[in-house]
């Protein structure tokens, strides 16, 4: 072998060392950026103890209003009660899809069933029917509501997690929205039945007696 042929093999195995050295250097380099990204995703998703909590109890309650709800679309005897349990079951199981969405993607497990105090509940609804029915349902989602906005509102200030928060956030109006409508319903219930079981001015008139119950 010539000078020039060994000085050519110096040259080719010092591109190679140099080659070598750049390839593990990159390599180190990316596993240190994913490192880092991965922690960054594990610290964002990472729900508190609260959070985790906070989505449970969202789970149950819609579970339980979706239930309670389809009872009263059976057992009310007011249209406006029917109508407003058909608004609550679409509500709720709007949010229920998009919590157990939430759910899946942090490894967060919730109820699949009403809890035993929302079942307890729903078969307390069971046992009425129409006027009674309407006015224990109506009473119920009344308290339901309040409770709901209390608790979304305080997560939207003290939640951790990004997405719990967001879905807090975008979810309250609603719930406030609800709320108002179910309080407004119970007074024009009574309203409503007072009138009926007026007896009309002609019958006043005459002077006949009407037994009302």
């Amino acid at each position: 072998m010539d000078a020039f042929d060994k000085m050519v093999c110096r040259v080719g195995i010092g591109l190679m060392v140099v080659g070598l050295f750049l390839a593990v250097a990159v390599t180190e380099s990316g596993s240190r950026v994913s490192t880092e990204k991965g922690l960054a995703t594990e610290t964002y998703s990472n729900a508190s103890a609260n959070d985790r909590q906070f989505l449970r109890k969202a789970v149950d309650d819609d579970l339980a209003e979706v239930e309670m709800s389809r009872l009263a679309q059976h057992k009310a005897s007011s249209q406006q009660v029917k109508g407003f349990a058909q608004t609550l079951v679409d509500d709720h199981s709007k949010t229920k899809d998009q919590l157990e969405k939430i759910a899946s993607n942090k490894h967060i497990d919730i109820p699949k069933g009403l809890s035993a105090k929302n079942q307890a509940t729903k078969d307390w609804l069971a046992k009425f029917s129409g006027e009674q029915f309407d006015n224990a349902y109506m009473a119920e989602m009344v308290k339901d509501h309040q409770q709901d906005v209390a608790t979304f509102r305080y997560e939207v200030n003290s939640a951790q997690d990004v997405d719990i928060r967001e879905f807090a956030d975008k979810s309250l109006p609603t719930l406030e929205s609800r709320l108002k409508q179910a309080e407004n319903i119970a007074p024009e219930l009574k309203t409503e039945r007072s009138a009926l079981r007026k007896p009309s001015p002609a019958i006043r008139r005459s002077g006949q007696e009407v037994r009302y119950r």
